[in-house]
Formats: C-alpha cells, structure tokens, sequence
C-alpha cells in the first residue's frame, strides 16, 4: 500500500466545552451512574450535544477517562484498533504495548485481532484504574464494519469490571452483546429525551448563559419550535443577540429543524466582517480544517488563532482538539450553498484545485481526487485513476474504485479501456457477471482501436473467468484459446497465466491429466511461481485428499506469516480456500472443521460483497450439517445456496447443492425429490460439461438406491460412476463408488463381481489412506458405517484380505463372523419405534405387547444386566415361576424375531446379551437410542454453557448448537405410551426435568441475543410440559418488559400465581414477586430501538 495510518492525536482529545455551556444536574445525576453499569449507550441525532455533555458531566467527575472520536469514512479494523489501543495507553502508558507489537509483526486477519484484542483485555485488567472509562463518540460512523464490530463486541463481552464503556452514537446499536445487556437490565442508556432541553432548562440557559430573559409566552413558543434541539436554541440566541425578536424570527422563517438553521446562519454570516466570511468561504470546501491547510488556501499564516477565535465566538465550529476543527454539517453545507448562488464558481474551482495540490503532495489519494472532480479536472482525476487504480483494486477497495470510473463519461473511458476492464472487474469479483461482461465488451473495443494486444488478452482472461468463476469450462475454453492467440510467442509471462487458466478449466471439466500438462507448460514459461487454489483442486479432483489438505493448511499459513497488515483483498468465487477445505473435509469425514471452514467462507462472502462465495459457502455448510445428521438443516442451507444462485443468474452454481439434496432427500426417505434434484443436477453438469460434478452426482444417485435396496437401479448409476471417474482420474471417489459397488455384490451375491472391485477398493484404502470411509461417516459414505460390516467379513474370508481383516479390528468388529449390517435405530421420546438400518419394525411383528415391553425394558436398563427374576417380577407380577418363565420365553423368541428376522435358530442374539440368567441389551455402535444421544447432547450443552469463557473466546455457537440438537430429539416423554409402568417412570420423570433445564437455558441464550419471541416460545414449550416451572415465567415477564408490553406482563404473573396454587397450593417465589414489582413500575426503558 502506498498509504499508511498514522494515528491523529486530535481524535484522541475530548472536544472542547464552549463558555456558554448550561451545566445540568439531571444530567450531572444520569452521567454519574456510568461507573455503575459496564456500558453506557448515548444515543442521539446531529445537534443534541452528545459529545459535549459527554465531556461536561465525565471528563470533569473522572479522572481516567479515554477518548477515541470515530470519524465517518474509518472503517478499517486495524485503524481502528490502532487508534482504540492509543487512546486507552492515556490512561496507562503500558496498556496496548503486546497488542501493538503483534499488529506490526502479523497479519490482520480475525484470529491475530483476536489475540490483539485478549492481550489489550488483559493490560486493561492489570493496569487501568479503578474505575477507568473508555470513550468512543460517534461510533455510528462505522458501527455496521464487520471487523469493528467484531472489536466492539469482545470490549463489551469481556471489559473489566473497573472499567466502563460509553459509547457515542445517532443510531442504536443492534449488536447481540448490547441486547444481553439490554435484556440484563446492564446498560445504561441516554437519549435524546434525556439530552434535549426542559423548558426551565432553556430558561435557564438564556438568562445565565445569553443574558436574555424570556417571557413565559415566549419560552413556551420557543420550547414548542425548537423541541429542546440545542443547536436550534444557540442559533436562536446568535439571531436574538443581533437585535432580531423572536417574533419576527417566526414570521420571517415559521418553519421548524433545518430550515429555521438556514435562516438563522445566513443572519449570522451576513453581520459576520468582511475577513470572517471570506475565510469560512474559502475553508467550506474543507470538511476538516486545519491550520495549515486553512493557511495554504486563504494565504494567510494565522488560521490557527483564527479557528481558535471562531470557536469561542460560538460561530458553528467545533473543536476537535490539537488544533483541529470541524464546521457544524448543516452550516457547512449552508456555507457551501451561499458560495455557489453568489456566482464564485471560478473561485470555488480555483480552491478545489489548491486542496488537490496539497493533499496529493501529502499522499493522500482520496481527498485529492475528491477535489480534482469538484475542481472539474477530469484529465487529472483521470490520470490519478490510473496511476492507483490496480493498488485500488488488489486491495479490495471496489467500492471506492467503481464511484470514481462511474463518475466519468462514456467518451472518457473508451479513451481509456483500462477503466473498462477495472470496473468489469469489480463486478466480476462482485458475483455481478452480466454487467461484468458488458464492461469487458466495451474495453475490448477500446484496446482494439488502440492495438493493445496485452489490454486485449486482459480482455479475454476476464471474459475467461466469468465462466471460471461459475465452473462453465466449455464457454471459459473459448475465451482463454482467444487470449493464447492475441499473445502470439511476445509475451511468456501473460501466456503463462493463461496457462495456468486453462489448466483450472480442464481441471473444471475432469480432464486432469490435460490440465496437470498445461499446469508444466505454464511453470515451464514463468517458472517459480507458487502454489496456489488451482494446485490445491488438481489434487482435490485427483484424490489426493491429504496433500490437498496439508498444501491448503500450508498455504494459509504462510500467509498469515507475512509481515506487515494485509489489505482488504478481491474475492476468489468457489476457490477461496476455506471453501475448498471445507469440501476436502467433509469428503473426509472431519465435520466440525468442514462447518467451520464453510462459516468462514460465508463470513468472507459477505465481507468481500460476493454473494456467490456466500452461495458456495452455503452449499459446504449443508454438506457438514448433513454428515452430522442435522439434514432438515442442510437442506435449508442447500435451498439458500440455490436461490442465491437463481439471484445471480447462475445455473451452474446450483450442481453441488442439487446433489446435495439429492442425498438428504434420499436420507430422508424421499426417493423421487431425491430423483428429481440428482437428475436436474446432472442436467446442468453434463451442460457445462463438467464430468467430475456429473460423476459426482452419479454417485449420489446411486448410494441413495443403494441403501434402500433398489440394488438394481444403484448398479446403474454406480457403474456409470466408475468409468467416469476412470475417465477423470480421480481416485477418492472412485474409491466410493467401488464401496458401494462392493456392497451391493455382497447383498445380492455377485460373487464374481464382488472378487473384482473389493480388492481395488481395498487397497485404495491402503495405499492412498482412505480408512476414514470405513471409520467416519463422509459425504459419499454411507450413513450407517455398519453397512460395510459384512462386506469386509466376506472380503475377509472369501478373498482372504488382509486389509479387510486391519479395518474390522479398528472398527472394533475384530473376528466377528456374522453381522446384520445395520445399526439398531430405537426411538423412545415420543413414538416408540425401532428401526433395522432403514426398515422401520412393524407393530405386527413384535407378535405380542409383551415381547415389545420387555425390549422396552432392556432399553430402559440399557447396558445393565437384568436378571430373570427381576424381570418376572417387573412384567409378570403375581404370576408363578412356571407361567412366568413360559410367557418370559415366548416373548424373548417374539423379541429376537422381531429385531433380527434373519437370526439363525438357536444362534446367539447380536443384540441381547446373556450371562447365566441375566439378559441386557448391548450398547455401542450397533445400538442407538435417542434417550441416549438426547443426553449427550443436553449435558455437553449446558456444561458449554456453564463454563467461564476466555477472552478472545466463543463457545456460543457450540452450546446452543448443541442444545437445539438435545430440543429437537426430545419430541415427547420417555415411553409416553406406558404412562403408568412403574420401572420407566423414574427414567421418564429425570429425563423430562433434563428438557426443561435445556429449554430454560435456551430461553435465557435467545433472551440475551435479544431473539425475544424466541424465547417466548422456548417458555411456552416448558410451561406446556411443567406449567409450574416458575423460571419460564421470570423470563416470560422480562421479555414481555422489553417488547413494551406491560399487561402482558401483569397477565403472565397472574398465570404464574394461579397455575402454582392450583397445581401445588404454593405462592410463588420470593425473588418472583419481587422482579414482578420491579418490572411493572419500571419508569426508564432501558430497550435502545436498533437502527433500520
């Protein structure tokens, strides 16, 4: 970068209080509650003196106050930490040094800012005062950048307690921290109703600070057209000090707000000397002053005093503190007005040209073009933008780049068909491909008339790389053959990025051995060059799944330990490299990076404003929802994904989701959608001509028949499958589809067939250490592992493989000789039912109700032996040993045929264990209950909700991730069928009271994320389970205050009183009633309404 950050003392001044400022003890009274609360909210609109009152009633009560005025237009993160970090070291001189030092070492990237901000988190708790307070005025200005946000947050999350936020703003902050706060009653919030004057408040200030005494008529008139606005009464005091009445002020000018302000300033300015209005015509133009810029346009040397004397006279300039001011914006923009109607357009050109010399002497690009354009000097603006237009664009700053070339005439840029192909750029990166293309038109016309041959192979490459981006290789091949062309043998440089282009684009359409031979001529031309995406998805699309994901990590890494602050970059489509590891671990079967890395590359769309990196993101992220058996979920993401897509006019884009769904629906059971996404998926691979995707959703067509047992219609697609990716050369997925092949001819007995592929399947999985398919559930995997069981035990015995027998014993199924190839699937909260792999048990075929609650039983005891005896008594009771042990028999066979019809007679249950007379039913992974997994995830939800958090840290999304997983497995009581069978009754009692400590702790989570309706619903579910549980009715009442909804407030008490006393004769809690009285004579409303 050309440009640097320095950090500007002045923004680091509280701003000076004007002589003439009314000291309020309401607010004196408010402000000091700051050291009460951890944050401290002042909103308000321009003009309501925030920043004075700020000053006023904090700076003079506290001595460790730091300061830190955001401007409009900082939206760097690492500015603004730069600048967060200074300011709070004039509290302590030590605090900020770590963080200072990492930031000039590393990367700004999320996770150095991260640790920047921990170790500025820790100096705070080690070295500020008590109390401190952090000041940060006018954060509105950049409250919506994603990094600052970021920042923001971990301040308000993890400040000390000794020290106090306060935060400066005209528009409410909808950050989730706020809302907890906001929901905990923590956050003191000061509005305009608080900050605007009282009608004695403006009497008050007229006579002490103005002199002038109002009547009660005209306070009263007064007090109604200025609404207690500030600004409005100190240009109403600057007309009365003129000699003007009131009264005929609102003759001349009825009108309230700005066009009062307009009124008033022109009067001011008209009384103002000659040399006054000559210099704020000439520094309007100006929205900083600063004395010696101010100096070099009015050639004058005293500007310093003279904005110093402007100020104290009240005459609508602020002082920002070390010299530096600033015009109110509604004068200013008077000022400006008034310069142009009175006919000084020379002179205001004339101006703008100075303040362009002087910025661009001082490096400063933008304010330089900015007064380039206003001083109408097109060539030179013109000029500027080409000189800085490709570090403008390599560092991400489209957006600032596209203003200015849009600014320019259409005769303007085709004399200059770099600006054309740089804005075809920009929407190119900006996932707007029909316009990038027309822009790509029009430059590579201009070029032509030029006889550029290199700007004419610029034109292709982009062209080249709309399609690249959306993979359409047979529409990308004919652009990059026109840019090897124009190049001719002159240019091996370019050449060789075209190469390397056309290497990704074989590589798009499955010709991999085509493109690794392009990638050798490329590095042959320009050798050298680095690794890169196009490396990391040759190996990904050859199988070469670990050295894809070791050179991805690599490449991340190295970057990251780049010295220096990397800028704002331009997005990279489907190749972000997030995105490709995400694919690479979910074929993996690593589901927690592959979501991680796919949030990552949707946090990266939205950041870099691409929507389809945000589509492709979307589409990774319902793939790792899908491997975790969240498919409801991932069929939402896959569904975004599309529509995405659809937005952006890319057909393409929408393969990988269609196959997507193609999966889940078939998980789901829902073979013909599932039918329908594959082949419209397949449709639109084959259009494109990408083979490898088409292959792909071969092969998901034929694992979905696979596991339903539509073996017949599987070995269609499957075989496809196999030569198409013989055809491709990648060995992964050939690897899976030989899995499933295997599978198949073991079912059905295909003998021949199945000693052909199971041995090439096998030793892929040795040689190229793809063990992780029998061993983790992946993206072509099968969704029950213990599908493979019998697989491998037949290639053990029949093929006598060596490799099959390593895999059974890491898979815990070591000299096993039968196996039913299924987990048992049991299903207790709500519905009972019990599934063989896919196959729902029929109520018929449990025979008897008895044989159906003694499974039950061993369900409930899961995992513990029971023995006869005690069976009997619990099942039979009363009956004698003869009839028992008959009818225990008798169910026990009915029991054994129901959930495993293909046992052998007298052969041992693979499912129920006996030892002597004990029976239990065996756990693990064959068996899967519910009530189990619904444990799991309940407690590992509340533990990670529970547990103190690190700075720097955030669990959030785990825990409530893991919660709503405990939510939607609970979709009843255990066994609600068998109401009144005393040996599951404690079981269901305990598993009931673990559901509603998850939804108490949801409720709270979605009430502190200010999700409030959520939270209702959460305690409405509780109440409709446990009408007694009085916390639902805590927060129902809290969040009813914070919706503003008092009687509803009053009614949900009322409901709790007479649900206790009816149910248990009880008054509720103390600490209820109590937040009941506070909530319904609560007078301040502390909900801050977010900004639209």
């Amino acid at each position: 970068m050309k440009n640097q950050h320095h950090v500007l003392t002045a923004k680091l001044a509280p701003p000076r209080v004007k002589s003439q400022y009314l000291y309020r003890d309401r607010l004196d009274e408010l402000f000091l509650q700051v050291i009460d609360y951890p944050v401290t909210l002042v909103q308000a609109e321009a003009g309501y003196g925030k920043s004075t009152a700020l000053v006023s009633h904090i700076c003079s009560h506290f001595d460790h106050v730091a300061w830190y005025t955001v401007e409009e237009g900082e939206r760097d993160t690492l500015q603004f930490l730069f600048y967060l970090i200074h300011s709070l070291k004039t509290v302590d001189s030590r605090i900020g040094d770590r963080s200072l030092r990492l930031l000039k070492e590393l990367d700004s990237t999320v996770s150095v800012i991260q640790r920047c901000m921990t170790m500025l988190l820790n100096d705070l708790a080690e070295y500020a005062p008590d109390p401190s307070i952090l000041v940060l005025d006018d954060l509105h200005t950049v409250a919506d950048a994603e990094g600052i946000q970021t920042i923001v947050e971990m301040l308000i999350r993890y400040l000390p307690p000794h020290v106090h936020l306060v935060i400066g703003t005209r528009r409410g902050l909808d950050y989730p921290s706020v809302r907890r706060l906001q929901s905990t009653f923590d956050l003191l919030a000061v509005t305009k109703q608080d900050l605007r004057f009282t009608a004695e408040e403006i009497a008050e200030l007229f006579e002490e600070q103005y002199g002038i005494t109002l009547s009660e008529d005209q306070l009263k008139d007064l007090q109604e057209q200025t609404e207690g606005w500030i600004i409005a009464l100190q240009m109403i005091w600057k007309g009365l000090e003129k000699g003007i009445e009131l009264t005929q002020l609102w003759k001349a000018q009825p009108e309230t707000g700005r066009q009062l302000f307009h009124y008033l300033a022109e009067e001011v300015f008209d009384r103002q000397p000659e040399e006054i209005q000559q210099f704020l015509f000439h520094s309007c133009i100006l929205e900083r002053l600063e004395p010696d810029i101010c100096d070099f346009l009015t050639d004058r040397g005293d500007s310093a005093q003279l904005l110093v004397q402007l100020e104290r006279d009240g005459l609508f300039v602020a002082g920002l503190g070390h010299g530096h001011y600033r015009y109110h914006r509604l004068f200013r923009q008077f000022l400006l007005t008034h310069f142009l109607l009175n006919g000084r357009e020379e002179q205001w050109r004339s101006l703008h040209r100075k303040a362009a010399g002087y910025y661009l002497e001082k490096g400063d690009i933008e304010l330089t073009l900015h007064h380039y354009y206003e001083a109408g000097m097109w060539d030179e603006v013109v000029s500027l933008l080409l000189e800085w237009g490709i570090d403008f664009l390599q560092n991400g700053r489209l957006e600032l780049l596209r203003s200015w070339i849009d600014r320019l005439s259409s005769e303007v840029l085709q004399n200059h068909p770099q600006l054309l192909f740089w804005r075809g750029e920009i929407d190119r990166v900006s996932s707007r491909f029909s316009g990038a293309g027309h822009w790509y038109t029009l430059a590579e016309g201009g070029f032509i008339q030029q006889g550029n041959v290199l700007g004419r192979s610029l034109v292709y490459r982009g062209q080249a790389q709309l399609f690249l981006d959306t993979i359409q290789p047979l529409k990308a091949n004919h652009w990059l053959e026109k840019a090897v062309k124009v190049l001719g043998d002159d240019h091996p440089q370019e050449t060789a990025k075209v190469l390397r282009l056309l290497a990704e684009n074989h590589t798009n359409s499955g010709r991999l051995q085509e493109a690794e031979e392009m990638q050798k001529r490329a590095d042959q031309l320009d050798p050298g060059t680095p690794k890169d995406e196009l490396d990391i998805r040759i190996h990904l699309r050859t199988g070469r799944l670990a050295s894809a994901l070791e050179m991805t990590l690599q490449i991340i890494e190295e970057e990251q330990k780049q010295p220096g602050p990397h800028p704002k970059r331009i997005a990279k489509s489907h190749r972000e490299k997030h995105l490709l590891l995400s694919l690479i671990q979910a074929f993996m079967g690593d589901v927690a990076a592959s979501q991680s890395n796919a949030e990552q590359g949707i946090r990266i769309g939205r950041q870099l404003q691409s929507p389809f990196v945000e589509a492709v993101g979307y589409m990774r992220l319902g793939h790792a929802q899908a491997l975790s058996g969240r498919l409801e979920e991932a069929q939402t993401s896959y569904r975004r994904s599309i529509e995405m897509s659809e937005s952006l006019n890319v057909e393409r884009g929408k393969v990988e989701a269609l196959m997507g769904l193609c999966i889940t629906s078939g998980l789901l059971g829902e073979l013909e959608q599932a039918d329908r996404y594959g082949r419209t998926g397949l449709e639109l691979a084959l259009s494109v001509h990408d083979m490898w995707c088409a292959n792909m959703i071969r092969l998901s067509l034929g694992l979905v028949c696979a596991i339903w047992g539509q073996h017949e219609e599987a070995l269609a697609w499957l075989l496809q499958a196999e030569k198409g990716f013989l055809d491709c050369g990648d060995r992964f997925l050939l690897a899976n589809v030989r899995m499933w092949l295997a599978v198949i001819y073991e079912r059905t007995g295909q003998t021949e067939e199945f000693g052909r592929v199971t041995p090439l399947f096998l030793r892929a999985i040795e040689e190229e250490g793809y063990d992780y398919l029998v061993a983790k559930r992946t993206l072509f995997g099968p969704n029950d592992l213990q599908i493979l069981v019998p697989t491998l035990i037949l290639a053990r015995d029949a093929l006598q493989l060596e490799t099959a027998d390593k895999l059974l014993g890491r898979i815990g199924c070591k000299g096993i000789q039968k196996h039913p190839g299924h987990t048992l699937r049991i299903f207790t909260l709500g519905k009972f039912a019990v599934f063989r792999g896919m196959d729902e048990v029929g109520r018929k075929e449990w025979k008897r109700e008895k044989s159906r609650q003694l499974f039950q039983l061993f369900v409930t005891r899961s995992g513990q032996f029971l023995h006869r005896d005690e069976i009997f008594e619990l099942l039979w009771p009363g009956a004698d040993e003869k009839t028992a042990t008959r009818d225990f028999k008798v169910a026990l066979n009915a029991l054994f045929a129901a959930i495993e019809p293909d046992r052998e007679a007298r052969a041992d249950s693979f499912y129920i264990e006996r030892v002597d007379s004990s029976y239990r039913l065996l756990s693990g992974a064959i068996v899967w209950i519910d009530r189990d997994e619904f444990e799991i995830r309940a407690e590992k939800g509340l533990a990670s909700a529970e547990k103190d958090s690190l700075p720097g840290a955030d669990d959030s999304r785990e825990t409530v991730e893991e919660l709503k997983a405990a939510i939607s497995l609970y979709k009843g009581d255990f066994l609600q069928d068998y109401p009144y069978q005393d040996w599951c009754a404690d079981e269901r009692v305990r598993l009931r009271n673990l559901y509603l400590r998850v939804l108490e702790k949801m409720a709270r989570i979605h009430q502190v994320q200010g999700a409030l309706n959520d939270a209702i619903a959460c305690c409405e579910r509780i109440l409709a389970t446990d009408p007694c549980w009085e916390a639902a009715y805590q927060i129902l009442m809290s969040c009813y205050q914070l919706l503003g909804n008092r009687s509803l407030v009053i009614s949900t008490y009322k409901r709790c009183v007479t649900q206790m006393e009816d149910h248990l004769g009880l008054s509720p809690m103390p600490q209820t009633t109590k937040l009941y009285h506070q909530l319904v004579r609560r007078t301040r409303n502390s909900f801050v309404t977010p900004s639209g």
